[in-house]
């Protein structure tokens, strides 16, 4: 069907199907936006009874009108292939979301809240939708200027993408595709660009957190293709993986480039807890910055290169820090719930994920204003000025 023309709609690629249909993307040529089309099962959609059901719900969703519910644009057919075109959306599902790691529970709070007001919505218009579950659940991806505002969309050209990072350029995304495999892929980072996906990076076994250098010549990511998860390095094409630590720990992952693209930190749950690491990006013997029996993850760089910025639940709830990239005390920033921070471009902010939101605050946790209220997603990346 890939290729096919139905109705007015140019057949993309497939993102999933079920025993009540099979939904691909494509191409409205009318409107020259994408969507999603639902395809009815072709012994469905010969059954007069099951037909007539899958147009009534059809003409029951298209009447909801709900930020949190996806928009019915069309219904047709063709042939015995009875269709639905839907708002395409670009993020993850909750089913994906949850792998590896349990939600915050802020995160889940704002998740059960807007779930809740949509099927409040839809109850509220008799339509009962009999299949909530974490992969029928969708979270898109945004972006948002670092001055705060209204996100908006960022097209990735898939459906599926998660660990999303972007390039120094701002040009290019790299990410994982949860529908398709563990490897890594590519796509133009702006949604006037229509571009299919490209593997970037393959192997036989998992990888996972892609990180540009500052220059784009290389990436940085994790993979279990030794055995264990650790470090490795290659070309901004995806060539030449070279493994570049040995830790031999049970998890190992979130490599960050420092400015300079000389070193390369990372974290490694080595002693039953995660801790932050620094390794020479050529090779050689990680210096470990922190020792305390407190998971510490997620390592970032400050513009001049002096400081790593990280996660941690020493203080008993996760917060911001920081550490010297020399080594020494760690220097707690944030007070009020931190995770995943990022210097801004001024040298001067610090951006982190907390109560539902992305706030900013000074580099000594003062001044916290919230930039994007309601966000679903603690996994963010800065680029330039956007989020």
């Amino acid at each position: 069907m890939i290729g096919q023309i139905i109705s007015h709609y140019r057949i993309l690629e497939k993102l999933g199907g079920g025993g009540m249909g099979v939904v691909y993307k494509a191409e409205d040529t009318r409107l020259h936006r994408f969507v999603a089309l639902k395809f009815l099962p072709p012994d469905l959609a010969r059954d007069p009874q099951s037909l007539a059901r899958f147009r009534r719900e059809a003409q029951a969703a298209s009447a909801l009108n709900h930020p949190n519910i996806c928009t019915i644009y069309d219904i047709g057919g063709e042939q015995e292939q009875a269709f639905i075109a839907m708002e395409f959306l670009e993020g993850i599902t909750v089913k994906h979301l949850v792998v590896g790691r349990p939600l915050e529970p802020d995160r889940l709070l704002l998740l059960a809240t807007e779930i809740t007001d949509a099927l409040d919505a839809a109850h509220g218009a008799g339509i009962i939708h009999r299949d909530i579950k974490p992969a029928n659940i969708f979270v898109p991806l945004w972006r948002v200027a670092l001055t705060g505002g209204d996100p908006e969309p960022l097209s990735i050209a898939a459906d599926d993408a998660r660990q999303v990072t972007i390039s120094g350029r701002g040009n290019r995304l790299a990410f994982l595709r949860y529908k398709v495999d563990t490897n890594i892929w590519e796509a133009p980072a702006f949604a006037a660009v229509h571009r299919q996906p490209l593997k970037l990076i393959a192997s036989t076994r998992e990888d996972a957190s892609p990180a540009f250098s500052p220059d784009g010549q290389r990436i940085a990511f994790a993979s279990n293709r030794s055995g264990r998860f650790e470090i490795y390095v290659c070309g901004g094409d995806g060539s030449n993986p070279v493994q570049l630590t040995s830790m031999k720990a049970p998890d190992t992952g979130t490599p960050a480039w420092s400015p300079d693209a000389k070193q390369i930190a990372f974290d490694s749950r080595l002693e039953g807890h995660s801790d932050i690491f620094v390794i020479n990006a050529e090779g050689g013997s990680p210096h470990r910055l922190t020792t305390e029996r407190y998971d510490n993850e997620l390592p970032s760089w400050s513009r001049d290169g002096h400081w790593i910025y990280f996660t941690s639940n020493r203080s008993g709830r996760n917060e911001i820090w920081k550490v010297q990239t020399d080594g020494g005390a760690a220097v707690q920033i944030t007070k009020n719930g931190g995770w995943g921070g990022f210097e801004g471009p001024d040298g001067k902010s610090l951006y982190y994920y907390h109560d539902q939101a992305i706030w900013k605050s000074t580099l000594t946790g003062e001044g916290e204003a919230r930039i994007a209220a309601n966000s679903e997603s603690q996994d963010f990346r800065m680029r330039g000025n956007s989020l």
